[in-house]
Formats: structure tokens, sequence, C-alpha cells
């Protein structure tokens, strides 16, 4: 055998485990990508009409009205004033 042939077979293993050292070292992307969904029907654009009181909102959508009571919520009642004033 010639000196090529035996450099080339030295290197075929090196090679291999160079390969196999690259694909078990490289970062893999698991970033989450969002698909273009259909548009959600289930949504209802209401707008804010008055702030009665610091829990109470009145919303309108087109000629329908109703009153929503707020829960939870510490309200800033500096804010509501300038709303109402």
């Amino acid at each position: 055998m010639g000196k090529l042939q035996k450099l080339a077979i030295a290197l075929v293993p090196i090679v291999a485990i160079t390969f196999v050292v690259f694909l078990a070292l490289r970062q893999i992307r698991t970033d989450l990508i969002q698909a273009p969904g259909e548009p959600d029907t289930n949504t209802d654009f209401w707008s804010i009409k008055t702030i009665e009181d610091a829990e109470t909102l009145l919303v309108c959508r087109g000629t329908e009205r109703r009153r929503v009571k707020l829960c939870g919520i510490q309200p800033a009642t500096e804010l509501i004033n300038q709303f109402q004033g």
C-alpha cells in the first residue's frame, strides 16, 4: 500500500468521529413558530362609554350597552376623576 492509502485509512475514522461530535454538539433550534391561524370570531369589540364609579364601567357595542362591574382591583381614584370630570 502506498502512503496516500495509509493516510486515507487513518483519516476516515477521525473524520467520522468529528462528524458525530459535530452532530451531537450542534445547537438545535427549539423556537416556537406560530402558524397563521383563523381569525378569532369569538372576539367582540366594546368601547367604554363612561366610568360610573371606581369599579363600574358603561360599555357599548353599536346600540347595545352593558354595565361591567370590575372585581379584584384597587382603583386609582385620581385617574377615574380625570375621566369623569
